[in-house]
């Protein structure tokens, strides 16, 4: 197969526009420290909200972004609700929402639909419908002008989110997450911590399912089904490549983690492998990035092994000594 840069400057934009998802689930797995599987919804109804309002109502794609933002709020709010308030459990609250959601994503892919309930939705409605020809002027390829407005898009959100986190509120957010008991003794409200962190959270997620949909030219609603997978693959990922704890390194991270995986699928796509073996490439690739760190200690020692084998006997002993 001939290679054709644009393919991967395609996938980098795809990344680019599911960052928000692996943001999202940074924050409630990695700050919140809950197991969230809202956002498996709130990627679908994002990209659904997004997408009837550049079909249905003319919408200009970037004026749907903060309507996509409040639908996911408000989905990652109701989990915060029945975990908080009606003290269920974290996990089994958001399974509830998330099932509730796939129901709202089909109703709201239906409006104005003759036939009835649908799953799927086109979003080329003529060219004012992708967001990509916002630099139509260019004279450059619909892939690279793409990636451009969607790196812009996330760099942006991304600097926000930073903001955000890096308030007098996101510091009560973070403490939270590392130590509830510790933060309820100082006065913090626990309670509505979790809900503002799992709205914030559920918010990037449905921004990036309508920038998904935007991309594409194209949603349906099962585009959730393995947002989790690819979520959690684009953190730990990126957890690799940017080993730093702090705020802001950590949600580059998060958007690097996104567009490696994306080109690394599309690498492994390049090979003939099928489009429905992507499951098994994301698997195997989250894998090696949990091993990765073991990989390389085991590299470490060994080396450090061979070095030790080259020193004269007297200080080999002394080295012995040393690091008893």
């Amino acid at each position: 197969m001939a290679f054709n840069p644009d393919t991967y400057i395609q996938a980098g934009a795809t990344g680019l526009a599911y960052s928000g998802l692996a943001q999202g689930i940074w924050l409630s797995f990695r700050v919140l420290n809950l197991p969230d599987l809202t956002v498996a919804g709130s990627l679908a109804v994002g990209g659904a909200v997004s997408g009837i309002l550049i079909t249905a109502a003319g919408w200009q794609p970037l004026a749907t972004l903060p309507v996509a933002l409040l639908v996911g709020m408000l989905a990652g709010l109701a989990t915060g609700l029945l975990h908080t308030k009606l003290k269920i459990n974290a996990l089994l609250a958001s399974i509830l929402v998330m099932t509730g959601l796939y129901t709202i994503t089909l109703r709201v892919m239906s409006i104005g639909a003759a036939g009835g309930i649908r799953s799927e939705l086109s979003l080329y409605n003529g060219t004012e419908a992708q967001l990509r020809d916002l630099l139509a002027w260019l004279p450059l390829s619909v892939q690279q002008r793409s990636a451009i407005i969607m790196a812009a898009i996330a760099i942006v959100l991304t600097l926000l989110l930073y903001w955000l986190m890096s308030s007098q509120l996101g510091l009560a957010m973070r403490a939270t997450g590392v130590n509830e008991q510790m933060a309820r003794s100082v006065g913090i409200n626990t309670d509505n911590m979790k809900m503002l962190l799992l709205a914030v959270s559920n918010g990037m997620v449905a921004v990036s399912g309508a920038l998904v949909a935007q991309n594409n030219s194209y949603t349906d609603a099962n585009v959730g089904n393995t947002a989790i997978v690819v979520g959690l693959a684009a953190v730990i990922l990126g957890e690799v490549v940017v080993r730093s704890a702090a705020v802001g390194w950590a949600l580059i991270g998060a958007l690097l983690g996104s567009v490696i995986y994306h080109i690394a699928v599309q690498i492994a796509l390049a090979q003939q492998v099928q489009v429905t073996d992507t499951q098994l490439v994301t698997a195997l690739l989250v894998i090696f990035a949990l091993a990765l760190p073991q990989i390389g200690g085991q590299f470490k020692r060994l080396g450090q092994r061979r070095s030790t084998a080259n020193l004269p006997t007297h200080q080999r002993g002394r080295l012995g000594e040393d690091a008893d």
